[in-house]
């Protein structure tokens, strides 16, 4: 399995991350990956970086998923989405995996949140998924998790 993982410029807003993503999925289609990654809250940007962050918006990230399923089945490319994302809970960081059909196969939730994070009123998930795409089984961590909190890929083991 090939694999890519954008290294992309911070969005300047909303807009500009979907845009970024659709034309990375073009990229990475045509370079023969099977499957690409996107970095955290690509949509609508990582707040506490030091960049200007629109307020949140349900039906932009909603618009923005279901772009990516369409895109995602066009070009038979698997994708990870890592979108904010508004549920009954809270807000949470998260990672939507689509695969080559356009189907979600659910995603994973930032369940250790940096306390530099805790500003911005982000819940913590719970519980981890197992994904699996074209016979390669993945658990994901999302971002300082996997490196200050070693709990959250021991489970893989």
């Amino acid at each position: 399995m090939k694999i890519g993982l954008a290294q992309v410029r911070f969005p300047k807003s909303a807009a500009e991350g979907v845009e970024t993503v659709e034309n990375c999925m073009k990229q990475a289609a045509e370079e023969g990956c099977n499957l690409v990654c996107f970095p955290e809250s690509i949509v609508p940007g990582l707040r506490g970086v030091g960049f200007e962050v629109e307020t949140y918006n349900h039906e932009i990230q909603q618009n923005a998923l279901y772009k990516v399923k369409l895109l995602a089945k066009q070009l038979k490319l698997n994708v990870i989405l890592p979108l904010e994302w508004r549920d009954e809970l809270g807000m949470h960081l998260t990672a939507f995996v689509i695969d080559e059909n356009g189907k979600e196969l659910g995603y994973q939730t930032k369940n250790q949140i940096d306390p530099a994070e805790d500003q911005f009123g982000y819940k913590p998930g719970n519980g981890r998924q197992l994904f699996e795409i074209n016979g390669v089984k993945f658990g994901m961590v999302i971002c300082h998790e996997g490196w200050r909190y070693p709990e959250t890929v021991r489970w893989l083991l």
